[in-house]
């Protein structure tokens, strides 16, 4: 092609050299002839080049068509396979999700099971616990002999005793190790039936003479008096500071000690036998009624009603695992549920009534009972881990004290320490 078109250029110049120099008609149209032919073969290859061009252009075409169909072919063909692969892992996935599930669930049950088994062990070595402290009980010592007669008991913070006697309606501070009377307190004109030691160290006490005192126990003072106008049979300091009262005229009062002011009131339908602040801070009351209630002593709502069956409940006791229980007029306990009022189980052997109820530091519970007896039980199990015979039907209070060892105010009038 290049060659081609240097002839018809070097024909040219030869053509136009001939013009100048003068050539004759013949020689001017030879070359002349020579350039068309020239000419007409660059048209030609000019053709066959653009034909070249189109056939090129045509092939890469369809082999970037061929290309793309292929490249289209190989990524429905990947798709394919990460589909069937998500498929899969997706399937295994579900077979591991439910393995797991198995596995949660024996690991649950075994745990479960491992778990009831130590709750078992655990409560078979408190009841073991609670039988050898049982059967190691003694009677210690007495404090006094032929007092004239004694119908409530508590342990101050410092260790002493005091107690509230029936006959000159005094109150007595004892050392309970010696048996020593420290101080009597005397202002009350009939006996005393309930005594409670308040959040700031103070004394309270309630007498069937219609008023609450407010003592200092170190000293004897009477700080103050929270007259009432009927008899007072029940106390409970609280833990925010005040005082409740439960007496004969079918009512609670929440009084502020510091004061004397009566805070509010909470109904019964009979007297108040008994007031306990249960661990969640609010207050059971029990009551000749016939009933259990559990308020709210800051608002003074009642909270629910246990039905105590028909019978009168005479005393309260909140154990370690948060039941009552619940003494009546009869020769039985009943364990309870302070949510529900079911009764958990009921403890059975004393064969006249039950006069008094406490709580042993080691959970177990004692109840002294008009039949001679001291009995302790296993609340848990119901199960009686001994028995001792007080030679007098009468005893009228158990106190659990903190060294671990139990009061007991009996038929003789003398207060007995038992450990």
């Amino acid at each position: 092609m290049n060659g081609i078109q240097a002839g018809v250029r070097a024909n040219f110049l030869a053509l136009v050299d001939g013009v100048e120099r003068g050539d004759d008609l013949p020689s001017l149209q030879k070359k002349q002839r020579a350039i068309l032919m020239l000419s007409e073969m660059v048209g030609q290859l000019n053709v066959l080049e653009q034909e070249r061009m189109r056939s090129i252009r045509t092939l890469e075409s369809l082999d970037i068509q061929n290309t793309l169909t292929t490249l289209g072919t190989l990524l429905k063909l990947q798709q394919q396979r990460d589909e069937a692969i998500v498929s899969d892992l997706t399937k295994q996935l579900k077979n591991t999700q439910l393995a797991i599930q198995h596995l949660e669930t024996s690991f649950s049950q075994k745990a479960l099971l491992d778990q009831k088994s130590i709750d078992l062990l655990q409560q078979e070595n408190e009841f073991l616990i609670r039988q050898e402290h049982a059967l190691s009980i003694r009677e210690l010592r007495t404090l006094q002999e032929d007092v004239i007669g004694i119908y409530c008991l508590t342990e101050l913070r410092d260790g002493t005793i005091a107690s509230g006697s029936s006959g000159d309606c005094s109150i007595k501070i004892w050392n309970p190790k010696t048996g020593d009377c420290l101080r009597t307190l005397e202002a009350h004109r009939r006996p005393a039936y309930a005594l409670k030691e308040l959040k700031d160290g103070t004394l309270a006490s309630a007498s069937g003479d219609r008023s609450i005192k407010i003592w200092n126990p170190k000293t004897g003072d009477c700080l103050r008096t929270l007259d009432q106008r009927w008899a007072v049979y029940a106390l409970k300091g609280l833990k925010d500071g005040t005082l409740a009262s439960g007496s004969d005229n079918n009512a609670i009062k929440i009084w502020d000690p510091k004061t004397g002011d009566c805070l509010r009131t909470l109904p019964h339908r009979w007297p108040v036998s008994a007031l306990k602040e249960l661990k969640d801070g609010t207050l059971a009351s029990a009551s000749a009624d016939n009933t259990i209630k559990i308020w709210d002593p800051k608002t003074g709502n009642c909270l629910r009603i246990l039905d105590a069956d028909s019978r009168n409940v005479y005393d309260l006791k909140e154990l370690k695992d948060g039941t009552l229980a619940v003494r009546s007029y009869d020769k039985t306990i009943e364990i309870c549920d302070p949510k529900t009022g079911v009764c958990l189980r009921t403890l059975i052997g004393h064969r006249a009534i039950i006069q008094a109820l406490t709580e042993l530091r080691d959970g177990s519970l004692a109840s002294g009972s008009a039949d001679n007896t001291i009995k302790i039980w296993d609340p848990k199990t119901g199960v009686c881990l001994r028995t001792l015979q007080v030679p007098t039907s009468r005893k009228y209070v158990l106190k659990a004290l903190r060294d671990g060892s139990f009061a007991v105010v009996s038929g003789n009038m003398a207060i007995k320490i038992f450990g």
